[in-house]
């Protein structure tokens, strides 16, 4: 009697399941790995607030497009840092100065407080809800001291907003950007909201981000509006994102001034 071996292969597509299963756990895997660390930074700058200053300036400049290996270039002579300072907090935290975090928060227009882990708010807030008088001073002051950088305002919401009583989700956020030269040709865009949790169903606020559009184009300033997902919008909103974060993940374009 003669024997029959017979080979077996699993069927491609219990493969490919099994193939994104373990795709799939790897990305959460991932994931996790990603919590733990922000939860073991977040500990370490809890206990010790300088780190968390390190901590700071050096994610800001990452969402500024500017590696932390880069950091040193851009010192003035008088402040003394290697790159090996700006490669980790832990070893940024011995050259933590208040020279230094003035000068980091200058060259990014970022919010002070913020970086001395007193505010939960990195950007400069430039909020004169209806008061377009002094939108306007604002602006013309940045004419006048920044005269040679290219210059936009961009409306964030997640979905157009109307000029009536509507269901819009999440929030308009107006944003004035200023784009310079930085390093090896790259440009570098810095950010100032003229805007705090702003509804994007609330009439009034959708009136005021009109009135800063046409203050915007009698200043020859140029406005674009974008779409944002919701949860991006809302994260920059309670601090957890850098206005140029937001900037990588817009959307569709439309037009602020043709909303009715």
């Amino acid at each position: 009697m003669s024997s029959v071996l017979y080979e077996y292969s699993a069927p491609t597509a219990l493969i490919n399941f099994r193939s994104v299963i373990a795709m799939s756990i790897v990305g959460e895997a991932k994931g996790v790995i990603e919590i733990v660390v922000k939860g073991v930074q977040w500990l370490a700058g809890k206990r010790d607030p300088v780190r968390l200053q390190a901590q700071r300036l050096i994610n800001a400049f990452e969402a500024h497009h500017i590696a932390r290996q880069q950091i040193a270039r851009l010192l003035p002579e008088s402040l003394n840092v290697s790159s090996i300072g700006f490669s980790s907090a832990d070893n940024l935290r011995g050259s933590v100065s208040p020279r230094l975090l003035d000068w980091a928060s200058e060259y990014l227009k970022l919010s002070r407080s913020w970086l001395d882990g007193i505010s939960e708010q990195p950007h400069v807030r430039i909020d004169h809800y209806k008061d377009e008088e002094r939108y306007s001073s604002w602006l013309r002051e940045r004419l006048l001291v920044e005269p040679d950088v290219n210059r936009h305002i961009v409306v964030w919401a997640t979905e157009i907003p109307k000029l009536s009583w509507s269901n819009a989700p999440g929030y308009l956020t107006i944003a004035y950007v200023e784009t310079g030269a930085s390093l090896d040709g790259a440009e570098l865009s810095r950010y100032w909201l003229l805007s705090y949790q702003w509804p994007a169903d609330h009439v009034p606020c959708v009136e005021s981000m009109l009135k800063i559009v046409r203050l915007a184009r009698d200043l020859d300033i140029m406005v674009v509006g974008r779409l944002v997902n919701a949860r991006t919008l809302g994260r920059l909103e309670r601090g957890r994102l850098f206005a140029p974060q937001v900037a990588r993940a817009e959307g569709r374009l439309w037009h602020p001034e043709d909303i009715s």
